[in-house]
């Protein structure tokens, strides 16, 4: 109803705009020869002085009611006669751009005044002026305004009929797949089913919709007894090598074995999970790609309220669509990789002696570290390294009264390494290949406290960077542990 009620409105105006300009023209155009046919025949009046003569022939302007007043003018710029309308109200005065002998017209006060010369023999001897009113433009106007009014309103009744009718057969269906829609994603019921009424572009959502709750009831079915019979091998992997721990009694051995199957497990789970989750975004699609066809296509057959009821649809798929990416993300946590980026390490370096300062306040430990050393890779695990590596030095040096500790970057065999050197307990060098595995100590707990994993994390950051590390030391004289990324 407004796109109809704007177009006829608008072409109304333009419409009432052209005939207003042409009508304006056309009582130029007429006024302008009542005037010339004034001259004409006034010619002879003006030539021999003869104003009553002059005055006669202007007093047949009373059969045009419109024109008001009218007069003659001698070259001299002088009334010669006049004319004015039989009710005697208007006085005649001529606006100051087309008085005297000058020729043209204006539109001023309500009126239109209008000069034109008189001529004879190819010279000018006076002006006819006449002044009109406007009275029978303002009506032909109102007249048109009304027509228009009464065709907006006979329009308006016109759509409103139509779509009245258009509104029962498209937004019903629509409410009703809106409410299902609601009632699966509240009560998480998949069996239930939409009515399809029609075959058309509503039809087909809906048997879309009734297609997607069937094949998720059916993945839904598939990932529960899946997840059952996982829930069984679980227990029966379980229950297999709980038996075998009684009989082996080999803990540490069996403890990895446990772990290794739980991994297993997990990463069947897992696969599978991302497997399921990604089979359900499809028909998602389907749903959220025809609602956005109704609305771009089909949004003038719709009112507000089925509009809003179409909007509801997609948003109910493009939520579910992001619950299932969430599930997907979650499946990738263990597989994603290094976040790569470019970290000024020497900072990070500065920031872990300043951390370290404040555990131990009163000691006096000289660090030494290299300015400006940067490095591609991702810096919460980089941060996670140092800690651990200047945490070792910061703890072997703890029986030195002068300690030092330093980082910095130099060639090492060929390439560029970078190192954490300390002047403290330092190792045996014999025993360097039980450095970085989990749990194994060169110095005793009363000795230096530690559990050690420390240097084990570190290994495990370096290998995901795709580095190297390895340690040189002295017994008693320190340590000095290099690594790449």
């Amino acid at each position: 109803m407004l796109v109809s009620t704007s177009v006829l409105l608008l072409a109304s105006l333009g419409f009432i705009a052209y005939e207003l300009v042409t009508y304006r023209n056309t009582m130029v155009e007429n006024l302008s020869t009542q005037a010339e046919i004034v001259g004409i025949n006034t010619i002879s009046a003006v030539l021999f002085n003869d104003p009553t003569s002059a005055a006669q022939t202007m007093s047949a302007l009373r059969v045009k009611p419109s024109i008001v007043s009218a007069a003659i003018y001698k070259v001299d710029g002088k009334l010669f006669a006049r004319y004015v309308r039989s009710d005697g109200l208007t006085i005649f005065q001529m606006p100051e751009q087309i008085e005297g002998n000058t020729s043209g017209y204006r539109f001023q006060n309500g009126s239109l005044f209008l000069s034109r010369p008189i001529v004879s023999e190819g010279e000018r001897v006076g002006t006819v002026s006449i002044q009109s009113d406007l009275n029978e433009m303002e009506t032909r106007i109102k007249r048109y305004v009304s027509i228009v009014f009464g065709v907006l309103a006979i329009s308006m009744l016109t759509a409103y009929g139509v779509s009245s009718r258009l509104q029962g057969r498209i937004s019903e269906p629509i409410l009703h797949l809106a409410k299902m829609a609601k009632a699966v994603s509240v009560e998480k019921n998949y069996s239930i089913r939409a009515v399809v009424d029609s075959r058309d572009e509503i039809g087909q959502l809906v048997n879309t919709f009734n297609e997607m709750l069937t094949q998720i009831q059916v993945r839904e079915n598939a990932l529960q007894k899946a997840h059952d019979k996982l829930e069984l091998r679980v227990k029966e992997r379980t229950r297999e090598l709980q038996q075998e721990i009684a009989e082996r009694k080999r803990g540490e051995e069996t403890l990895k074995e446990y772990a290794e199957q739980l991994k297993i497990v997990n990463k069947e789970l897992e696969a599978f999970s991302y497997s399921v989750s990604h089979d359900l975004r499809a028909p998602l699609r389907h749903v959220d790609g025809f609602s956005q066809i109704l609305l771009e296509d089909y949004a003038e057959k719709l009112d507000e309220q089925g509009q809003s009821y179409l909007r509801q649809v997609r948003e109910a798929s493009q939520k579910m669509s992001q619950l299932i990416d969430d599930l997907l993300n979650l499946s990738r946590i263990t597989r994603a990789e290094l976040r790569r980026e470019s970290v000024d390490i020497s900072r990070l370096v500065e920031a872990v002696a300043e951390s370290l300062k404040k555990t131990e306040q009163n000691r006096e430990v000289e660090f030494v570290i290299q300015k400006g050393l940067a490095a591609q890779g991702d810096a919460p695990l980089l941060r996670v390294l140092l800690d651990n590596l200047l945490g070792n030095a910061w703890k072997y040096t703890g029986k030195r009264p002068q300690a030092r500790i330093e980082f910095g970057r130099a060639e090492k065999d060929g390439k560029e390494a970078y190192f954490v050197r300390d002047n403290g307990a330092g190792f045996d060098m014999a025993y360097a290949h039980k450095l970085f595995g989990a749990f194994q100590r060169l110095h005793s707990v009363a000795e230096f406290p530690g559990t050690g994993i420390g240097l084990a994390t570190v290994h495990r950051i370096v290998h995901r960077h795709g580095g190297q590390i390895w340690a040189e030391a002295v017994p008693d004289q320190g340590a000095t542990f290099y690594f790449t990324l």
